[in-house]
């Protein structure tokens, strides 16, 4: 096993069902940003569905580590966290920062198969035009994040391009890895 920093993590709402929202907000202005901003839909929908809260807000594995890797690869390691630290959570929806959560949606561990790693597409069964949804994020991005993000970017390639553009063989479909659903003791190992 790696070697992991410990209590870098705050468990913002516990529950019963040991089903847990985890998410990563390394840094007090990250921190801070994800707690004004997309917190209270997330608490919200936390306590509809009766489901646990977790934010990681340092890193998990030392800098000094040769396998460090910057935040956003190291919800890989969350698995290993909860098992090194023995909390009592079963199973994890990992979800990126800058998600909002409708306090309505359905209960994503409904979702969650316990012998696979759950993904959600980046492109396929969306209720929307993926074109417009497109072009708005792009536009917000601009307006209210960086005025130099462009408003034509990677943001528009089909899968083909996305997987040319990484030299990978191309697949039928994208991930989305800021949500990834598992079960724990099933799954934390395949992670690493």
């Amino acid at each position: 096993m790696q070697s992991l920093n410990m209590k870098k993590y705050k468990i913002l709402l516990s529950n019963k069902s040991r089903n847990y929202l985890v998410t990563i907000g390394i840094g007090k202005e990250y921190y801070n940003r994800w707690h004004k901003y997309a917190y209270p839909s997330w608490k919200e929908y936390c306590l509809n569905k009766k489901i646990g809260l977790m934010i990681i807000c340092d890193d998990l594995i030392e800098k000094s580590d040769p396998k460090w890797k910057k935040a956003t690869w190291q919800k890989m390691l969350i698995g290993q966290l909860i098992i090194k630290e023995k909390l009592p959570i079963d199973n994890v929806c990992y979800i990126d920062t800058d998600f909002l959560i409708n306090p309505n949606a359905p209960n994503i561990f409904k979702e969650i198969q316990k012998n696979k790693i759950s993904v959600v597409s980046v492109t396929k069964r969306i209720p929307y035009d993926l074109n417009l949804i497109r072009r708005k994020i792009s536009f917000n991005r601009n307006v209210y994040i960086d005025k130099n993000y462009p408003l034509d970017s990677a943001l528009f390639m089909n899968e083909k391009q996305y997987y040319a553009f990484h030299g990978f063989k191309e697949q039928k479909d994208i991930a989305n890895m800021g949500l990834i659903g598992f079960n724990v003791k099933n799954n934390w190992k395949r992670m690493l």
